[in-house]
């Protein structure tokens, strides 16, 4: 049964997304055209750039590496709202004094230890840097 939900799911995909190159129909909604939103905006053309050269066939280098993030216990979460003391109203497991944690409950402990992973590319002098952290949002101290 579950096959079939799944086949018929993907012929229905397939067919909202084939659009039959082009030639529909002209937007109707003021959302889709915003030359009256924009006529008094003055657009200036991006300054040219020097185009770089094709790379030189050549070898790519790559590295991976993965850390478990180390945070200390009462450190507050972000995605924890439940646990908002001003939001929910919630109260602490534990009369601990938190240092960093002011509105949000702070954690009594880790189940899961976020990570931080990275993947790093070179090809043609060129180097990227791809990261993943656990996080939802990241501070400076």
């Amino acid at each position: 049964m579950a096959r079939s939900w799944f086949a018929l799911a993907a012929v229905a995909l397939v067919a909202a997304c084939s659009g039959g190159g082009g030639g529909g129909p002209a937007p109707t909604s003021l959302y889709d055209d915003d030359t009256v939103r924009l006529a008094h905006c003055a657009f200036e053309a991006p300054p040219p750039h020097e185009a770089l050269p094709a790379p030189a066939p050549g070898g790519i280098r790559a590295g991976y590496g993965s850390a478990v993030l180390s945070l200390p216990i009462g450190v507050p979460f972000g995605g924890y709202t439940n646990r908002s003391k001003s939001l929910r109203a919630a109260t602490p497991i534990d009369a601990r004094a938190s240092r960093w944690a002011t509105d949000f409950v702070p954690s009594a402990g880790v189940a899961d230890a976020p990570r931080a992973e990275a993947l790093a590319l070179e090809i043609a002098g060129q180097r990227w840097v791809i990261a993943r952290i656990d996080t939802v949002l990241v501070l400076a101290p």
